[in-house]
């Protein structure tokens, strides 16, 4: 059995796709990257799921690494807890069957360090103590690493180049088009890339 490898929650947007270039680029430690085909009201699956088939080739040849996906459907549903609870439980049953001694549960979550939110901290707490609880009595797994606590996004958002960037998928509620998906420019995170890009 090998030592210890990062387990990186991949959704296919730029917080995570940035996590997984850098963990590739600057570290040897093995990686296996998970994607939770996460059925939602949204409907922004398959927008994510597209980002990943594309960027997956290109991230392959900065180094190899191992890859899995699961689904959840909760699309015929009004309400879902947050995406990032179902990624706890997915990287605990993910972590538990990888042939490694440790597995280091990777994370791009990036609130709860100086925000001034106190949903946001509050929240980044309920995350910490939900993980306490799936690796309790599972030795290996490690404490969760989420490097990206309290750095803004413009920081995660200069750390990636253009054609990793652009091939990603933050966009909350993508618009089907005969030619692909395209942003609605409406939901916060088009927002708040659109601010990033100069574009509003």
């Amino acid at each position: 059995m090998k030592n210890i490898i990062d387990l990186v929650l991949w959704s296919g947007g730029l917080d995570s796709t940035v996590l997984l270039y850098e963990l590739l680029s600057k570290t040897q430690r093995p990686i296996h990257a998970h994607f939770v085909y996460l059925k939602t009201t949204e409907k922004r699956y398959d927008a994510e799921n597209k980002a990943v088939d594309s960027l997956l080739p290109l991230l392959q040849k900065i180094r190899p690494f191992e890859f899995s996906y699961s689904i959840i459907d909760y699309s015929t549903r009004k309400f879902v807890v947050m995406d990032v609870f179902n990624y706890l439980l997915m990287a605990h049953n993910i972590g538990c069957g990888l042939n490694y001694k440790k597995v280091r549960a990777c994370f791009a979550w990036i609130y709860g360090g100086n925000s001034s939110y106190v949903g946001e901290r509050d929240l980044a707490y309920r995350i910490r103590d939900l993980w306490s609880v799936y690796s309790r009595g599972t030795p290996l797994l490690n404490k969760l690493y989420t490097p990206y606590i309290g750095v803004s996004k413009q920081e995660i958002f200069n750390k990636c180049p253009d054609n990793i960037r652009q091939l990603s998928w933050s966009c909350r509620q993508p618009i089907k088009t005969e030619n692909g998906f395209v942003r609605c420019n409406k939901c916060f995170t088009c927002k708040e890339l659109n601010q990033l890009k100069g574009e509003l």
